[in-house]
Order: C-alpha cells, then sequence, then structure tokens
C-alpha cells in the first residue's frame, strides 16, 4: 500500500506552496520586485525546498539561542516539537482520542506574552479530533496529568503560515506552557 508515500508527497507539494505563496505575498513592498522565472517545474521546486531550508535553519537558530539562555533541559521529538518538564506529574498520559482538560499560556521566544493568551485559560479538547494546533495535540501525548510543561512550537505544529489572524503574525515560534488538569 503507498499510501503513507501519497501522504508525504502531497505534505511535501503543500509546504512548497506555502512557501511560495509566503514568498509572493511578502513582495508588497514599493521596492522594485523582481520577476523570478524558471525554465521548468524541478527548478522551481528545488528554489522553493532551498528556500523552506533557510527558513527551517533560521527558527532552528532562533529556537537554539532560546533554549541556550534557558534554564531547562529540552527534549525534541520527531517533529520539532521541544519540551520540558517544570513540575513532574503522576497521572496517565492521553492518548487519541481522550478528552483533555488543560491550562496553558502562550509566548513569543522573546518572552512577550500573546496578548490572548498572557493570563492562561483553560480548554478542553479531545486528542487527535478537535481543531487546535497540531502542536497541542502531539505535547499533550508526551504529559501526564498533574504535569507542568514548557512547549516550544514551531510555526507548522502551532499557527503555520498563516499566524491566527489577531495577535500571532505568520511563521511565529511560540512557547507554549502547559498544565495538564485531567483525562476523561
Amino acid at each position: 500500500m503507498n499510501f503513507p508515500i501519497k501522504i508525504h508527497n502531497a505534505m511535501k507539494w503543500v509546504s512548497i506552496m506555502a512557501v511560495f505563496s509566503f514568498l509572493i505575498s511578502s513582495c508588497n513592498s514599493q521596492e522594485q520586485k523582481q520577476e523570478i522565472q524558471y525554465s521548468s517545474k524541478k527548478e522551481f521546486e528545488e528554489a522553493m525546498i532551498e528556500s523552506h531550508k533557510k527558513f527551517i535553519q533560521k527558527s532552528d537558530d532562533q529556537i537554539q539561542h532560546y533554549i541556550d539562555s534557558s534554564n531547562f533541559i529540552y527534549e525534541t521529538t520527531g517533529t520539532g516539537l521541544r519540551h520540558a518538564v517544570i513540575t513532574e506529574g503522576v497521572g496517565v498520559i492521553p492518548k487519541v482520542g481522550d478528552q483533555v482538560k488543560i491550562n496553558y499560556t502562550i509566548r513569543f521566544l522573546d518572552g512577550e506574552p500573546v496578548m490572548e493568551y498572557e493570563k492562561g485559560r483553560n480548554l478542553e479538547f479531545f486528542i487527535e479530533k478537535s481543531d487546535v494546533e497540531t502542536g497541542l495535540h502531539q505535547a499533550l501525548q508526551l504529559m501526564k496529568v498533574g504535569e507542568k510543561a514548557e512547549f516550544i512550537m514551531p510555526p507548522h505544529l502551532a499557527f503555520g503560515m498563516s499566524g491566527d489572524r489577531k495577535g500571532i503574525p505568520p511563521q511565529s515560534t511560540l512557547i507554549y506552557t502547559i498544565e495538564l488538569l485531567a483525562v476523561r
């Protein structure tokens, strides 16, 4: 069955198109725009992949700078989610389909709070079955009830290429401080 390969190829194409869309939309200045033409689809794809790699490297460098100045020891998942335990939990670890209740805050890498989330808020949702940030689903499956942890979510795990259209700009790496209150 080639299903995982088809998903991987689709995700690759979506990423390429997202980067391309961002590059086009970021050219809204009054400066002279340079039109770039590619001789083939392959050349275009290679240029987009290279641009995406540079963005990821820049993001990783910013995250590493934050980690280096932090007092926590972070672990990194295969998706790029970084996490550090602040307070150990003793309860169960949520799994797909479980309903969770959390309290969380969000701030930018520079420490500035995201206004809408700065005082903390309770949220209840179902793991992998609710419309919340991908990183939240992943983060909670690493926690035990009663645990408090800090998570560094790169853009692809947080609000992505578009931000939240309120106070979180596009392509923002965010710091989530999450306390897992309950699992049902």
